[in-house]
C-alpha cells in the first residue's frame, strides 16, 4: 500500500526537520594554515576535512588529527573526508565511530597505513570502523605488513574496509574481530593482472585467520560472479545473524570491455576467462576461504555452463553438512545436468551415501532446452529417487527448479506439469516447478 501524499509530505517535512536540528553550523577547529580544516555535525557525524583545490591536494601536507587541536577533543563519531590525515593515540581513543576515505579510488591524498596501524589499540570505545580508499597503495612487489600481538577488538559491531586487498589485509591483522561483529571487505583491483585478481580474496585476509574468528563460524553462503557489475563475492552469515562479505570489484584485463550483449547466451558471461573463475569460485574457493566452517546452506550464482561434472563434485564434496543448495545461473540459458549428476555421486565411505547426505532443500534455476521435455525431468526425478535409496533424506523439505524454454504451449504445458507434480510427490513435502517461455533475455520472478 502506499502512503498518500499528504502522509508522504508529512514524513519529508517531519525527516527533514529531524536533519536541521542534528546540524550545527560549520566551525573552523584548526587554522594552522589555509584552507582551515573543519568539522561539522550532519546526521549524528562529524565531517571533518578541507576543500583543497585539484592543484594543491598532493603539495598540502597532511593534517595531524590529536587532542590538542582545538576542538577536536570533542569529536566522537569524526567522518574524515577526502583528507590525507595522521592520526594519534590520543585523538582516537575517544572515538565511537569512524570513517576515512573517499568513493573515489582515484583520489591522491592517502594515509600511510603503518601510522595508522599503530593507533588500531587506542580504539577502546570504537564501536565502528569505516576505511574507503584512504591508503597510499602498495609499492610493486611489496611484501605484507607484519604486525605484533593483535589487539583484542571485543567492543566493535562492525567493520567495513574498501582498499588495496593487501592494505586490508594489513589492517585485519592487527586486531582480532569477535564473532559478532559485521564485516565487509571490497578490494579494489585497478590495473592488476588476471592471476592478482584470482586469489584477490585471499590477499584480503589475514595471514593468521585466528584474527577473523568469524570465517570458521559461518553457516550459510552465497558465491556469486557478477560481470554486469565487474565483481565477485562471498557473502556469509553465522546462525546469530553477524555477517561477512568478500566482494571484489574487478578492474583489469579480466573484465569484458563490451557490456552491450549482457543477457544474450552467447555475450560476456560466456568468456573463457569469466567461466574458468567461476569454476575456481564454485570448486574450492569456499574451503579455503571458510575452513572448517560448518556450512548448512549455500548458493551459486553465476556462469553454471563454464563449471564442468567433476568441479561440481568437487563443490558439493566441501559441505558435508549442508542442507540447503541453490544453483541460479547468471543468464539462464544454462542446462542443470551436470549439477544433477553431481547429486548423484557417492562419498568415499563404508557403506557409501550420497555426496551431501543431509540435502533437504534444492532450488536450480537454469535452462530446459527447446522446449519442455518429460525425459529431462525423469532425470532429475531418479536422481532423488537414488539418493533417498541410499541413505538420504526420505522427503525433501523443499524442492524447486524453474526453467526456460525458447518455445512452448500454454495448453500443453499446463497438462504436463501436473503430471510431472504427480511424478515428485514421493520425493519432496514441497514441489514448486516452474516454467518460462523467454527467447530473448531471460529474466525469472523473485
Amino acid at each position: 500500500m502506499f502512503p498518500t501524499p499528504s502522509a508522504t509530505s508529512s514524513t519529508r517535512a517531519n525527516r527533514m526537520a529531524a536533519e536541521n536540528a542534528a546540524r550545527t553550523e560549520m566551525m573552523a577547529v584548526a587554522a594552522t594554515r589555509e584552507p582551515p580544516l573543519f568539522a561539522t555535525t550532519a546526521r549524528q557525524e562529524e565531517i571533518v576535512g578541507r576543500w583543497l583545490p585539484p592543484a594543491a591536494r598532493d603539495q598540502e601536507p597532511m593534517v595531524t588529527f590529536q587532542v590538542s587541536s582545538g576542538g577536536l577533543q570533542s569529536l566522537q563519531r569524526p567522518f574524515v573526508w577526502k583528507e590525507g590525515a595522521f592520526l594519534t593515540p590520543s585523538f582516537v581513543s575517544n572515538l565511537q565511530t569512524l570513517r576515512i576515505g573517499c568513493r573515489d579510488p582515484t583520489y591522491a591524498r592517502r594515509m600511510a597505513l603503518l601510522p595508522f596501524l599503530s593507533c588500531i589499540s587506542s580504539f577502546t570505545r570504537l564501536t565502528s570502523l569505516e576505511l574507503e580508499n584512504c591508503f597510499v597503495p602498495p609499492a610493486p612487489g611489496q611484501s605484507r605488513i607484519g604486525a605484533s600481538a593483535p589487539y583484542s577488538a571485543k567492543h566493535l559491531k562492525k567493520v567495513t574496509i574498501e582498499d588495496h586487498p593487501s592494505s586490508i589485509s594489513a589492517v585485519l591483522s592487527v586486531f582480532v574481530l569477535p564473532t559478532s561483529c559485521d564485516v565487509s571487505l571490497k578490494g579494489n583491483l585497478r590495473d592488476l593482472s588476471r592471476e592478482q585478481c584470482r586469489f584477490a580474496y585471499k590477499d584480503m585476509l589475514p595471514p593468521d585467520t585466528r584474527c577473523l574468528p568469524i570465517l570458521r563460524g559461518v553457516s550459510s553462503l552465497i558465491v556469486t560472479l557478477d560481470p554486469r557489475a565487474a565483481q565477485y563475492e562471498f557473502y556469509a552469515e553465522t546462525p546469530s545473524g553477524a555477517v561477512i562479505s568478500l566482494d571484489i570489484m574487478l578492474r583489469s584485463p579480466l573484465v569484458a570491455r563490451d557490456n552491450s550483449r549482457l543477457g544474450d547466451p552467447e555475450g560476456i558471461l560466456d568468456s573463457p576467462d569469466h567461466g574458468r573463475f567461476f569454476e575456481q569460485m564454485v570448486s574450492c574457493m569456499p574451503r579455503e576461504v571458510f575452513p572448517r566452517a560448518p556450512i548448512q546452506s549455500v548458493t551459486f550464482l553465476g556462469n553454471v555452463g563454464a563449471v564442468p561434472y567433476q568441479s561440481w563434485v568437487a563443490a558439493l564434496a566441501q559441505f558435508p553438512a549442508l542442507k540447503k543448495l541453490a544453483v541460479d545461473d547468471m543468464t539462464l540459458y544454462n542446462h542443470l545436468r551436470d549439477v544433477i549428476a553431481a547429486l548423484r555421486t557417492a562419498t568415499p565411505t563404508n557403506p557409501p551415501r550420497p555426496v551431501c547426505p543431509s540435502l533437504e532443500e534444492i532450488e536450480l534455476f537454469g535452462d530446459g532446452g527447446q522446449q519442455l521435455d518429460v525425459h529431462e525431468l525423469d532425470t532429475i526425478r531418479d536422481c532423488l529417487a537414488w539418493r533417498k535409496a541410499h541413505g538420504g533424506p526420505a522427503v525433501l523439505k523443499n524442492f524447486r527448479i524453474g526453467l526456460f524454454y525458447k518455445v512452448g504451449q500454454a495448453a500443453e504445458r499446463s497438462e504436463r506439469v501436473e503430471r510431472i507434480k504427480r511424478a515428485f510427490e514421493p520425493f519432496t513435502r514441497r514441489f514448486t516447478f516452474e516454467i518460462y517461455v523467454q527467447p530473448g533475455r531471460r529474466v525469472r520472478d523473485e
